[in-house]
């Protein structure tokens, strides 16, 4: 129970804090898993699942403000499973996307709460009353928009606490591996979604076989490759800032040379 009611609480907390700083950047996979690990007490496992989970959330689109998964939930459940719930990490990874899929589904009537409060909210805001408006506006944060997703998260947390362990134990080999392949394969679609969202021709290609001729045939880890990562970048934004500030300065003594201002042809 009370592992279940930190999970929540973890939700709840970083959600409103988010909300209340205006950042979006509380609730991003790798922050929320770090601050869950935090509070749970294993700090480090919270990271580790945290870029994990933005690897595979970090090319998802909210097309029209619509996510396809809630994962703030995916995040913080995934830290309990694994720090609580003693899960490995492939199948709390496994177990928390699906259940972030599935939590994402109460949206709707969290929407039609929040419409139906409409209304009063306008007519808070047609007497100028800045306080009471501002009142209401965390009413709508913390009972309407976040109060039944936390409620699901509680509840899915005490479930997992209860019988993640006895359902594990229970499940034949063969399930178990593929629930860990799984978790590997929602790594690599992550990232082949943010290469397709970043995609720039044949210049990404050289830089992905840059990046896999680095890793696999030089042996070279994740601080030396981001370093490289950064050089380059660097390197190309410099290139074409110049190429941006010569086109001005080009196209004016282009002009000159044929016949000087336009304004007094």
């Amino acid at each position: 129970m009370g592992n279940a009611l930190l999970i929540a609480f973890a939700y709840l907390l970083w959600q409103v804090a988010d909300n209340w700083a205006g950042w979006q950047t509380f609730t991003r996979p790798i922050v929320l898993c770090t601050l869950t690990g935090l509070m749970c007490g294993d700090i480090t496992t919270g990271v580790k699942l945290g870029a994990e989970l933005e690897a595979v959330y970090m090319g998802v689109s909210a097309i029209g403000g619509e996510a396809p998964s809630n994962y703030q939930a995916a995040s913080v459940l995934c830290v309990g499973f694994v720090v609580l719930s003693g899960a490995t990490e492939e199948v709390g990874l496994s177990l928390a996307v699906t259940v972030g899929t599935l939590i994402n589904a109460i949206k709707p009537f969290t929407n039609a709460l929040a419409l139906a409060l409409h209304p009063w909210f306008m007519k808070i805001a047609e007497t100028g009353n800045v306080k009471k408006f501002r009142a209401a506006m965390w009413v709508q944060v913390l009972f309407v928009s976040q109060l039944l997703p936390t409620i699901c998260i509680f509840l899915v947390a005490l479930g997992g606490e209860l019988g993640l362990q006895s359902i594990i134990a229970a499940c034949p080999e063969w399930l178990l591996n593929g629930l860990n392949a799984s978790a590997n394969m929602l790594v690599v679609v992550g990232l082949c979604l943010t290469t397709q969202a970043i995609w720039n021709g044949a210049t990404t290609v050289m830089y992905v076989i840059l990046g896999f001729v680095s890793v696999k045939y030089l042996g070279l880890g994740t601080l030396p490759l981001a370093l490289i990562g950064i050089v380059i970048a660097f390197a190309h934004f410099q290139n074409r800032y110049a190429l941006l500030q010569s086109k001005p300065v080009a196209s004016t003594a282009q002009a000159a040379e044929q016949g000087g201002d336009d304004f007094y042809d």
